[in-house]
């Protein structure tokens, strides 16, 4: 699904930035963000409301690794 395939690059961005690899760390939050974003808008993964939060929650800690992952970049 598009959960489980955001998340996984948001867990490859979390490996990315942990190995010092910061931009492609910011590249993979941000395709992460974009993915849950397309799946908000998709209502075959709305019929689920537990999905729908966790795509929610996702986006929003994709964006905040990105600005972490800036913030290391300063």
């Amino acid at each position: 699904s598009k959960y489980i395939y955001s998340r996984l690059h948001n867990i490859l961005g979390d490996l990315y930035w942990q190995a010092g690899y910061l931009q492609q760390a910011i590249n993979s939050h941000e395709l992460s963000e974009i993915i849950s974003s397309k799946a908000l808008e998709c209502s075959e993964e709305l019929e689920n409301k537990n999905i729908m939060i966790n795509l929610k929650k996702l986006k929003a800690v994709s964006f905040f690794n990105r600005g972490l992952c800036n913030l290391d970049l300063w």
